[in-house]
């Protein structure tokens, strides 16, 4: 209990400056009203909920989810203390809209902390403001608090959107040979 606690408080801070370095862009570069109402926040059952019921509704040829449930990723995410994880909430129209989700691990020894799920709604309240800047502001945070060396992220759907982040593909040893990493040092 005391580890979810250090963890959970962990995730807190890396949210917060995360928000806070947005704001500090926003404030510099305007843009916002695209940001309005924007809560980063720890996943929880609300959150899976969401994006189990409501996100199916707008998928498409793009996407059409995932092979795991988001409820299955969340079950296992929650037995490792350290995991990295944020749901992102915007309130639009009054209506409080999960506009993107996210979740990873730290390697046993902090060598990585590795972002393994990614998702964003494709609803029409999705204001396009960009989910992937708060996740990977946040899983930086997140990784600098813990301590690793390396941030990864496994599998990416579309890699070169992460490569304008300073991602570049990573050999992993010991990783199996079907799973492709980005990464970066920090």
């Amino acid at each position: 209990m005391d580890s979810e606690a250090y963890y959970y408080g962990l995730r807190t801070i890396a949210r917060k400056r995360a928000m806070d370095e947005i704001n500090c862009r926003i404030s510099r570069d305007g843009g916002a009203s695209a940001w309005n109402g924007t809560d980063l926040a720890s996943m929880c059952d609300e959150a899976v909920q969401y994006a189990e019921t409501i996100w199916p509704e707008y998928y498409n040829e793009k996407h059409q989810g995932f092979e795991k449930s988001w409820s299955s990723i969340w079950q296992h995410a929650q037995y490792q203390p350290a995991r990295f994880d944020i749901a992102i909430w915007q309130t639009f129209n009054g209506s409080r809209i999960l506009q993107g989700m996210a979740t990873g691990t730290a390697s046993s020894g902090r060598e990585h902390l590795t972002l393994n799920w990614v998702e964003r709604n494709f609803g029409p309240e999705y204001l396009r403001f960009g989910v992937l800047v708060p996740i990977l502001l946040t899983f930086e945070h997140y990784g600098r608090l813990l301590g690793v060396n390396k941030l990864l992220i496994k599998n990416p759907v579309d890699p070169s959107i992460y490569k304008k982040y300073g991602y570049a593909p990573m050999t992993i040893k010991g990783a199996k040979s079907d799973v492709a990493f980005l990464g970066k040092e920090i």
